[in-house]
């Protein structure tokens, strides 16, 4: 009796180990980002820009807008072409028409 109740132990923790191994590893990526700041022509950040990424395939839209230092960050974005439109109030609209996003890059 001892001799099952040590097997059922040693099989409990090793079922218990490789469950925790399994919740533990890190998920794969599938998503990648697109990061930049906004600047004038003189090279001083805008704050404050609305900031459109749209997926040329799917049409899916992202929306963020710039910090107060310029910046602005798209994440979780499939991997594909994109179109990156600038917009602020007393600009003209600025627009870049073919960004590459891949998985696990910016």
């Amino acid at each position: 009796m001892h001799a099952v109740k040590s097997l059922f132990g040693r099989s409990f923790a090793l079922l218990t180990c490789l469950l925790l191994a399994t919740f533990l590893l890190p998920a794969q990526e599938r998503f990648g980002e697109l990061n930049g700041v906004a600047e004038d022509s003189s090279g001083g950040v805008l704050p404050a820009v609305s900031v459109t990424v749209t997926n040329k395939i799917s049409n899916r839209v992202f929306r963020t807008q710039t910090g107060p230092d310029g910046s602005f960050v798209a994440r979780n974005l499939e991997p594909g072409r994109y179109t990156i439109r600038f917009e602020l109030a007393g600009f003209s609209t600025y627009e870049v028409p073919d960004v590459g996003v891949s998985v696990g890059k910016n």
